[in-house]
């Protein structure tokens, strides 16, 4: 294989590794989730770590357990991912006692069965860092322009250098 079919596919590998994570952050519904976030505290070390990726899958609140990982709204804008530790019934509702694991105490308020967005599915780990990154404009520019304009630029050569040769031109190969 000559060099710029192993660079050709080289640059494909890297630009799918990179994109899928991405895929299934912005589009969990292809892993059957519901939901990603990015982890944006150290609370649920060693299970997750900042940085990471979670998604969650929509659950009904009667299917949650104790030991089950739930990411849940507090408050008017924060999104919490916790362990439950204890479920409590009342006469109205389910209510989800939650413990992040590196804490050493519980949560001081339950979670209301309303304020459940559902249970984790799966982490991708360290990949948020990547995505914030990949919103800045220097990662735009490193991560899809860079990629983009190689693959682009080596198909435009290989398309010239087969029209030269279909024309008869002798090309010299590298």
């Amino acid at each position: 294989m000559d060099r710029s079919k192993l660079l050709k596919v080289f640059s494909v590998v890297i630009l799918v590794c990179l994109l899928a994570p991405a895929i299934v952050y912005a589009v969990p519904m292809v892993v059957t989730g519901d939901h990603s976030f990015i982890v944006l505290s150290d609370s649920m070390e060693p299970t997750l770590s900042r940085g990471d990726i979670v998604v969650v899958k929509d659950v009904a609140p009667e299917s949650v357990e104790i030991g089950d990982v739930i990411t849940f709204s507090f408050g008017e804008d924060k999104i919490v991912t916790h362990r439950v530790v204890d479920i409590e019934e009342t006469e109205e509702r389910l209510l989800f006692v939650t413990k992040g694991d590196a804490m050493t105490s519980e949560d001081l308020n339950p979670v209301l069965e309303e304020n459940l967005i559902g249970s984790m599915l799966f982490s991708i780990p360290f990949y948020g860092y990547l995505l914030y990154y990949v919103n800045s404009i220097y990662g735009l520019v490193l991560f899809i322009i860079v990629p983009a304009v190689l693959l682009v630029g080596m198909e435009i050569r290989d398309m010239v250098r087969s029209k030269n040769n279909d024309d008869g031109v002798e090309v010299k190969k590298e």
